[in-house]
């Protein structure tokens, strides 16, 4: 039962209803007839909410009397209210899913074949259909949504006699269950279904009760077929199914009737997420370096040695570990005790002054090498007599694998000794030279070459003399902002003289960046500025297209979180596409991108130091313009159900 207490409604300083009490009964077909602007379809718009009263009170009650809190009401109008762009299927499936319940397929179908609704016609769109079809249709949606209150609004208007016949009989069938209340113009209709008639006239409201007669009662026997379901709600699983059906199936009508500027939309936001993107990288702090570049490159270390006072000055072995105690980030220290330069023999070939560099068989560099047969084959030194020599060195010696060849070498100290061959080399520092790496102590085994020939010379040169270093190699924690440790050192000790790889890179790659950042810092601002503006205006162009959506998804009832996830989904899917086009496409291709602007790919950012940007930016991105069109939305929504179901769709 609807209850009406003490209504008062004024539109326009007109009263149209003034303290009005009225019940509508349950299990029963109530008519309300009167002239055309009486305000019947304002009675219709109060109960079902639409309209705000200025007093009194609506309730609604169910068979033990009982007020019920949230009432589902169907209301059907004059003018459908369908969404045009979709199949009248979807219309009924979404006007299930909005509120939680399932809907079946057979008693919908045998209740359209009731109605005189053709299989095909429910596989059309709506706007394909006629009015007497589409009113048909709507009526069909709110009997399969197994509403408790069901209003009406002139809904033979666009039937034929014999149509409208079958509506009424329908109607009157399903009252056994329910509350129907419709609003009509002809009487003869009323009083041929009605189980009530409110007769509504000026200042005055007539009430007339209806008994059914044998020829209604036989109507009603012939329609007892007609089949409804009782709302069943679904499992968390199908609830959340269905709402993005819904969701899909709204968002794809949307992209239809706006495609030139979804495309425009789409494209501005590809790219200025690019943009960002290349920006980002491009900015990336330097200790984020790429791990494999910067050990390759031996970017994680400096060369120190003192500075000249007319002789080479060495290093103690004191002064060696205050300076590792002072610079706690250094994480190791190879002595060099000699040039980095020597000559190796192997058979009757000769190299002379080859670059080298010293390491030794530590975990430290165990761990710092891979050997993966390809830059590196073989396996690490363990012993001072073992050597990993370069690539260029064995294709002249015409070495394919490291098997333990012995090959000379002579330093310019002139001590020869013969090292076994464990490792090959293709790495390539930043003046791609292609090194050796030798053990710092390998000398440890060698003999000094004799000056003289005399046989009586002091013994003691068959032992190599004790050497102090005169370069240290310093290493610092690559994982710990590297590019200001080694700054930080070279500007702490100013006595030395220190070589830093990663310093003269980083100069040379700011002054590129700088110029870079500059360009693609401009337009990527013009950009962001456009991509806001067309935001806004997709946002505006969109929720102004959906406005008799808005008001249709209320006034089905729809919760305020449903229509807001449905308007949402487009963004979502917008930015998810921007997502994949970016990882799949941008992101591979980004070190390609980098060095082509730059010049270079030392200091290239890894991968997942580039996906963790993308992700990132994506989200940022994504948040900002959700806000936008959410709150662009929320204005939209905010309109009454009737001021939105006036605008036209699409």
């Amino acid at each position: 039962m609807i209850k009406i207490q003490n209504l008062t409604k004024k539109i326009d300083d007109r009263f149209i209803f003034s303290s009005l009490n009225l019940e509508i009964p349950s299990n029963k077909v109530t008519f309300v007839v009167g002239e055309s602007g009486i305000g019947k379809t304002t009675l219709i718009n109060l109960i079902a909410g639409f309209t705000k009263k200025d007093s009194g009170k609506i309730s609604f009650l169910d068979e033990n009397g009982s007020e019920i809190k949230k009432p589902l009401v169907d209301v059907v109008f004059q003018d459908f209210n369908l969404i045009e762009k979709i199949t009248s299927n979807d219309n009924i499936l979404i006007g299930n899913n909005v509120i939680n319940k399932l809907l079946d397929k057979n008693a919908l179908n045998q209740n359209a074949n009731l109605m005189s609704i053709k299989t095909e016609q429910l596989e059309q769109k709506v706007n394909n259909l006629s009015g007497g079809e589409r009113q048909r249709i709507a009526i069909l949606r709110s009997l399969s949504r197994d509403s408790s209150f069901i209003l009406l609004d002139e809904p033979t208007r666009n039937l034929d006699i014999e149509n409208a016949k079958i509506v009424f009989e329908n109607l009157t069938n399903i009252a056994k269950n329910k509350t129907i209340l419709v609003v009509s113009h002809n009487l003869d209709l009323a009083k041929k279904y009605a189980d009530k008639i409110v007769y509504i006239e000026k200042n005055k409201i007539t009430e007339e009760i209806f008994a059914k007669n044998s020829q209604n009662q036989s109507l009603i026997a012939k329609n007892s077929d007609l089949k409804y379901q009782k709302t069943a709600k679904n499992s968390k699983f199908s609830k959340i199914k269905q709402e993005f059906k819904t969701g899909f199936l709204l968002t794809i009508t949307d992209f239809k009737s706006k495609l030139t500027s979804s495309i425009l939309f789409i494209l501005l936001f590809l790219t200025s997420f690019f943009g960002t993107l290349l920006f980002g990288v491009l900015n990336l702090n330097i200790s984020s370096t790429n791990l494999q570049k910067t050990i390759e490159y031996q970017l994680d270390s400096v060369v120190v040695s003192k500075k000249p006072n007319g002789e080479i000055s060495t290093f103690s072995t004191d002064e060696i570990t205050k300076l590792k105690e002072d610079n706690p980030k250094i994480v190791k220290i190879v002595p060099f005790f000699y040039f980095p330069k020597v000559t190796f023999t192997y058979g009757d070939k000769t190299e002379f002054d080859s670059s080298v560099d010293y390491i030794d068989e530590s975990d430290f560099f165990k761990n710092r090498f891979i050997f993966d047969n390809k830059t590196l084959v073989g396996r690490n030194i363990q012993n001072k007599d073992e050597i990993i020599i370069s690539k260029s060195l064995a294709t002249k010696f015409n070495i394919e694998e490291p098997n333990n060849q012995k090959i000379s070498v002579t330093s310019f100290r002139n001590t020869a000794v013969d090292l076994k061959v464990v490792g090959i080399s293709n790495l390539a520092t930043l003046d791609s030279l292609n090194f050796s790496f030798l053990h710092h102590k390998f000398f440890e085994l060698a003999k000094p070459v004799q000056k003289t020939s005399e046989p009586n010379e002091n013994l003691d040169n068959d032992k190599p003399e004790k050497i102090d270093p005169w370069i240290l190699k310093l290493y610092f924690n690559i994982d710990d902002d590297l590019a200001n440790n080694i700054e930080n050192f070279t500007k702490n000790n100013k006595e030395f003289e220190i070589q830093s790889s990663l310093g003269g890179i980083s100069k040379s790659i700011l002054n590129t960046q700088s110029f870079t950042n500059i360009v693609i810092g401009a337009i990527l601002v013009l950009f962001i500025i456009i991509l806001l503006i067309q935001t806004v205006f997709y946002a505006k162009n969109l929720s102004d297209s959906k406005m008799k959506l808005i008001g249709i998804l209320k006034a089905l009832s729809a919760k305020t979180w449903q229509i807001f996830f449905y308007h949402w989904l487009n963004i979502i899917i917008i930015s998810l596409f921007i997502l994949f086009i970016n990882s799949v496409v941008f992101l591979p291709s980004m070190g390609k991108i980098y060095t082509a602007i730059i010049g270079q790919d030392i200091l290239l950012p890894s991968l997942s130091q580039v996906g963790t940007l993308l992700i990132i930016i994506w989200l940022i991105m994504f948040a900002s313009i959700s806000v936008i069109y959410l709150i662009i939305s929320w204005l939209s929504y905010r309109k009454p159900v009737i001021k939105l179901l006036k605008f036209d769709q699409f």
